[in-house]
């Protein structure tokens, strides 16, 4: 009788499968790692970050955060990603959830096809009271990039010197004013 494990004697090992019961998520299905892979990149081309969330066995869980301050309108957002990986919407508007939160299900067009796609998006212009803020600040920073334009052609008109380093001015402040007056993204 040989002793040697069975890599040794040239035969195939086999060892049992940990009961799926028993792993913390269970069992990935290709078609959802498919399906986030493709929804993932579209958050990303949309301005959302894209993360899973639950058990991965039942249904798949996505959440979209908005990430820039570009991020489009979730309904945008959905329809690509319902285009893209061949998902279909079950039918019915969005569940709304805590925190502006919109609920999309997402199901695959084969017929009797149990497995399903949660689609949540949590956009820029979910929480009335942020916007709200957001809206107040821009309109704030607006007016004050205003009025530094305005002092900054008194300023050049009336008095050049102040900037001026050959003058006595100050070269540094005339630059600070032009970065600050420059357009983010036109540096």
């Amino acid at each position: 009788m040989n002793t040697n494990p069975p890599s040794l004697r040239g035969e195939k090992e086999h060892t049992a499968l940990p009961d799926a019961r028993h792993l913390p998520f269970g069992i990935i299905d290709p078609d959802y790692g498919r399906v986030y892979t493709i929804a993932r990149l579209i958050a990303w081309q949309e301005g959302y970050a894209l993360t899973l969330h639950g058990s991965f066995t039942r249904d798949l869980d996505l959440v979209a955060v908005s990430w820039t301050d570009a991020a489009c309108d979730p309904e945008h957002l959905v329809r690509r990603i319902e285009e893209a990986t061949k998902l279909k919407n079950n039918g019915h508007p969005p569940s709304l959830r805590p925190f502006g939160r919109m609920t999309w299900t997402l199901i695959f067009p084969e017929f009797r096809d149990p497995r399903f796609v949660d689609l949540s998006v949590i956009s820029p212009n979910s929480h009335p009271a942020l916007i709200s803020e957001r809206d107040a600040l821009k309109a704030r920073v607006a007016e004050l990039e205003a009025a530094l334009r305005w002092l900054n052609a008194l300023v050049e008109g009336e008095c050049p010197r102040l900037l001026n380093e050959d003058s006595g001015g100050s070269g540094e402040l005339a630059l600070k004013i032009q970065e600050l007056l420059t357009p983010r993204g036109a540096e």
